[in-house]
């Protein structure tokens, strides 16, 4: 039986990085999710500077191509945009994000 969840961070993590032992916290997510990638991450939208209200999975593994969005730590926080080959900082790619009403 495969376990649909994965680490939510809540809050920012205190080494600044999002390592998946860095939250006792997790997440439910679709299945199709994990297919793309088993070691994705989920992160709760009120750590990025985003207006929507919702949480955004984020792989560390797969390479962004041009366009895709992708997590970045601008220095005041976190912010997503698409991926170009000058992007800094990145922390991974952008799979999906899922917004809440």
């Amino acid at each position: 039986v495969m376990d649909f969840r994965v680490p939510l961070f809540t809050k920012y993590p205190k080494s600044k990085r999002f390592y998946p032992t860095q939250t006792n916290y997790y997440y439910v997510c679709p299945e199709w999710i994990l297919e793309r990638d088993r070691n994705c991450i989920a992160i709760d939208s009120s750590l990025i500077n985003s207006q929507e209200n919702g949480v955004i999975y984020v792989s560390k593994e797969i390479k962004p191509s041009r366009n895709d969005y992708v997590l970045i730590n601008n220095g005041n926080g976190l912010i997503t945009e698409k991926y170009t080959n000058t992007n800094t900082n990145i922390l991974g790619k952008v799979l999906a994000q899922e917004i809440r009403y």
